[in-house]
């Protein structure tokens, strides 16, 4: 059995769910998801929910007991006691803690009941199952009208998706502290780079402050404001045929979902403000860095 720590927002949680996918198929074994962290007392976990209910994939929820097999050493004994009695085997387990922000292969070889605990922010963790994922991270909902159009538009012609983070990125003080928000220069950058490649470009913008965009992006090609909710925003830009992705894990999915083998996806170099974070592993080797 893996439990997986499912914590934050949605793009966060795709990276928890996809290291604990690629665990689970290799060890053979369910999956669990454990949301407590939702249910948590401070700010920042009461207006996160749990998202991936929207996505195609087998749901699972760890009860308490299966919790306590890893976290409550009393109970987890005798329950290991019961198991040996019945089964007659040995029924290891262990927590894998994220060490850091670099990439760190799990040390799982034999034991098939594991807890993990991170945020697993790099595609070597998962790499080897992506078109599993792509199947996981298709949509449930069946899409409006609306939305239906935009996809349409999307997918008929040099589309660009643009994503610029904003909300708890300047809102929140913490926030802002280890993230920052990019400037207008890296969105030019990457644009000049991109219409060197690509004829009679569209951009669709896409962002949690659209009336900042309207102000303060200006841009010499057409451009739509999508306004669809997280998940129809997420869709949307892996279906767009270039992608220009902020520091944050929401367009970085958006960008790896996209299966235009002739991509281009342009990422910041610096994704966080604090220096002690490493970036190494983050952005894909065949993305390009401004």
């Amino acid at each position: 059995m893996i439990i997986v720590r499912l914590t934050d927002g949605l793009g966060n949680q795709m990276f928890q769910y996809a290291v604990a996918r690629n665990l689970a198929a290799l060890e053979a074994t369910n999956l669990k998801f454990d949301i407590s962290w939702y249910q948590g007392k401070s700010k920042t976990q009461q207006k996160r929910q749990y998202c991936l209910d929207a996505f195609k994939i087998k749901e699972e929820f760890a009860i308490q007991n299966e919790l306590d097999y890893f976290f409550n050493p009393q109970l987890a004994e005798r329950l290991r006691r019961k198991v040996r009695s019945i089964f007659r085997f040995s029924p290891d387990s262990m927590i894998i803690t994220e060490k850091s922000f670099e990439y760190d292969p799990m040390p799982v070889k034999s034991t098939k009941n594991v807890y993990l605990k991170g945020y697993w922010q790099s595609e070597k963790y998962f790499c080897n199952i992506r078109e599993i994922l792509l199947e996981d991270f298709s949509l449930k909902l069946k899409l409006s009208k609306s939305i239906e159009e935009k996809l349409q538009e999307i997918l008929t012609c040099n589309s660009i998706s643009l994503h610029i983070r904003r909300g708890d990125y300047v809102n929140d003080e913490q926030v802002t502290r280890v993230h920052g928000t990019l400037s207008l220069s890296y969105y030019k950058k990457c644009l000049e780079y991109i219409f060197c490649y690509v004829n009679n470009p569209c951009v669709f913008v896409f962002s949690d402050d659209l009336e900042w965009v309207r102000q303060n992006l200006n841009l010499p090609c057409p451009v739509t404001l999508v306004n669809g909710n997280k998940f129809e925003d997420l869709m949307l830009m892996s279906k767009c045929k270039h992608n220009i992705i902020a520091n944050s894990s929401f367009s970085w999915w958006g960008a790896w979902l996209n299966q235009n083998n002739n991509k281009i996806v342009c990422a910041p170099e610096k994704w966080f403000q604090v220096s002690s974070r490493s970036v190494l592993y983050i952005v894909p080797s065949s993305w390009i860095k401004f």
